[in-house]
């Protein structure tokens, strides 16, 4: 299976990376620094290279692990939280219905209000 993983230099991303890849999966890397295997370099904030990025990758399935998680900026800066937290996943999700393709989404454990402010 072709396999599109955002935010597979983060916290999460490598352990899912090296499962997806042990099992056989042809995956395809995102992530902000330097990733084992195939990482590509994606504003996945940006609605038009996204959509580049799924044109080239071709995935069948996306799990998309890529967020802000710094509260503190998150608190600071909510237009940016929104924009990558929100904005990404919708797009991801939007490409992902218009392609037939699965989206499986991995969120913290931190809630935020409409403007930005952390609850847990």
């Amino acid at each position: 299976m072709r396999v599109l993983l955002t935010g597979a230099t983060g916290l999460f991303g490598p352990y899912l990376a090296r499962a997806l890849t042990g099992a056989g999966h042809e995956v395809s890397l995102t992530g902000l620094s330097a990733a084992a295997g195939e990482t590509h370099r994606c504003d996945l904030t940006d609605p038009a290279a996204t959509a580049q990025l799924f044109a080239t990758t071709r995935p069948e399935l996306v799990l998309h692990a890529a967020a802000l998680t710094n509260v503190d900026l998150c608190e600071r800066d909510p237009e940016l939280a929104d924009r990558v937290n929100r904005g990404t996943t919708a797009t991801l999700a939007m490409l992902c219905e218009q392609g037939d393709r699965r989206l499986v989404f991995i969120s913290t454990d931190s809630v935020f209000d409409e403007i930005g402010r952390a609850h847990v």
